[in-house]
């Protein structure tokens, strides 16, 4: 299965993104930081869908709605499921040759 990579601009989208930029400010895979967030400048930094639109049949499935704390008029697109990252990061999780391992009980494992 293959992510599709997309960039949407729709308001709905564009309310994901900029809430994922407000609360990240980095790529939270790298570290590496936005130094012109200050003056709205985010080239090489993009808003992810952790678990990805085109699958959303399979979100409604399985109820995945439940695990969003403010699911607002669609929970997909909440900042929950979402993550700031690289331009080229982005690609890469997209094509499924990098991904996050979910489970926090772990972390104290991979540190």
């Amino acid at each position: 299965m293959r992510r599709v990579y997309s960039r949407s601009r729709s308001s709905r989208e564009n309310s994901f993104r900029d809430s994922v930029r407000a609360r990240d400010g980095k790529c939270v895979l790298t570290g590496v930081v936005n130094n012109g967030a200050s003056e709205g400048m985010w080239t090489g930094f993009e808003a992810a869908h952790i678990f990805p639109l085109e699958r959303r049949e399979l979100w409604r499935q399985c109820n995945f709605d439940r695990l969003i704390t403010r699911p607002g008029r669609n929970p997909i697109n909440s900042v929950q499921n979402g993550m700031l990252v690289s331009s080229s990061v982005h690609r890469l999780f997209d094509s499924f040759l990098i991904s996050v391992n979910p489970d926090v009980s772990n972390l104290g494992k991979l540190l």
